[in-house]
């Protein structure tokens, strides 16, 4: 189930921000041996991101298959319980944290990274939360398809956001020519 996301100012003002966070995404990966560990390491996942997997259900064993195909991996910057320190002691996304910061209910939050052709398999999550993804950066060539309880929705240019319920049905595929990166932020909705 997509969700518009006018109705959350605090993922507003971050939208209007996407040029900035990618400037300063792309500064964090040209200066930090970190950053550019972890967005090559293609099927890479370090140990904030594999907690957020088991606690919501992915691990294989847990979903019963692996959901990545292809190059996947994800620069943690936030994840509720647990201190990001490589993150923190660089302070290599001061925007982003800061953004971050105001965003009620948030639970994890990373640069997401997919490779081109890379797929994530249907799945879903055993939390009932909003994921949100922002476009860091245009596709060439082609789309990022995400489709959520049997509904399509398109990411190609920066600034294009999405967000759903991720207990519902959801799977993802990249077939642009580069890397789709975003910004995706796991929160628990305010009723």
């Amino acid at each position: 189930m997509f969700i518009p996301t006018s109705q959350f100012t605090f993922l507003q003002t971050i939208r209007r921000q996407h040029k900035k966070i990618a400037c300063e995404f792309r500064r964090a990966y040209k200066e930090s041996q970190y950053v550019q560990e972890i967005v090559n390491a293609g099927m890479g996942i370090d140990t904030h991101l594999k907690n957020w997997v088991f606690e919501n259900g992915l691990r294989e064993d847990q979903a019963g298959y692996n959901v990545r195909q292809g190059d996947h991996t994800a620069l943690v910057i936030y994840k509720k319980g647990e201190t990001i320190t490589e993150i923190e002691a660089m302070n290599l996304l001061p925007l982003t944290t800061s953004l971050l910061d105001k965003v009620p209910g948030v639970f994890f939050a990373a640069i997401s990274v997919l490779g081109p052709n890379a797929t994530l398999k249907e799945h879903t999550h055993t939390r009932q939360h909003f994921v949100y993804h922002l476009l860091l950066e245009d596709l060439i060539n082609g789309c990022c398809e995400m489709q959520c309880n049997g509904h399509k929705k398109e990411l190609r240019n920066a600034g294009d956001e999405i967000m759903f319920d991720y207990s519902y049905r959801h799977s993802v595929k990249n077939h642009a020519q580069n890397r789709r990166i975003n910004l995706m932020i796991d929160f628990l909705p305010c009723k």
